[in-house]
C-alpha cells in the first residue's frame, strides 16, 4: 500500500524538522497545506488516501473537534510532537481511526 503523507504546517519543531525530507526520501506522495484549515484537512483525510500526518496537540484538538470529523474508513497515523497529548485527545483520535504517535517533547 502506498503511503500518502499530509504535511499541514510549515517546517516547525512540533511538526518534525525532518518530516518533509523523510517523506521525499521515502518516495511517498506528499500533500502540503500552508495553513491549518480543518475542512481541507478532513477533505484530504477522507478523500486523498492519507496514511500519515503530523501536528502539535493544538492542531489535533481542532481536528477532533471539527464539524467534519468522522470515523475514517482506513487507519491513519498522527505524529504528535511538542507537548504530550492528553489521554482524552488520544482517545478522541482513536475513535476516529487515528493512531497517535508521540515522538518528542517541547524543544
Amino acid at each position: 500500500m502506498e503511503s500518502v503523507y499530509l504535511w499541514i504546517l510549515p517546517m516547525f519543531h512540533a511538526c518534525g524538522w525532518t518530516y518533509p525530507w523523510a517523506i521525499t526520501l521515502a518516495s511517498a506522495c506528499q500533500i502540503t497545506l500552508r495553513t491549518v484549515s480543518y475542512p481541507h484537512i478532513w477533505n484530504h483525510l477522507i478523500n486523498s488516501g492519507v496514511t500519515h500526518y503530523c501536528g502539535a496537540p493544538t492542531v489535533q484538538i481542532g481536528l477532533v473537534s471539527a464539524s467534519e470529523a468522522r470515523p475514517l474508513s482506513r487507519p491513519v497515523s498522527a505524529i504528535i510532537a511538542g507537548s504530550a497529548p492528553t489521554a482524552q485527545l488520544i482517545g478522541d483520535l482513536e475513535k476516529l481511526g487515528i493512531t497517535a504517535v508521540h515522538v518528542y517533547g517541547l524543544t
